[in-house]
């Protein structure tokens, strides 16, 4: 039997900067995304609510988007070029675009 697709709602969140589709991140997929590209279990990753957009990431986490491991090749630890990059011009990890990555 093939496996059952199941269809998320998509919502349209208004941030400070843009408007954002939300999030398609299920745990399941962070299980894969976590297997796939070496994540250590000391990081814990969170498949954000619905109405939870990019600049407002629960307390004590930051975003960061799939493509930036499955086509950028992002890994942790952070480079500390990409660390110093965010640091010197003030910017976060979601604020890169993957090309910079």
């Amino acid at each position: 039997m093939p496996p059952k697709k199941v269809v998320r709602e998509v919502f349209l969140i208004e941030g400070k900067y843009e408007k954002y589709k939300s999030s398609l991140s299920t745990p399941n997929r962070l299980l894969l995304l976590r297997g796939a590209h070496q994540i250590p279990h000391l990081i814990p990753l969170i498949s954000p609510e619905p109405t939870v957009c990019p600049e407002t990431p629960p307390p004590g986490h930051t975003c960061a988007f799939e493509i930036f491991f499955s086509l950028c090749g992002l890994y942790f630890p952070l480079p500390d070029v990409l660390i110093d990059l965010m640091h010197e011009f003030g910017i976060a990890l979601p604020q890169l675009c993957p090309n910079v990555i």
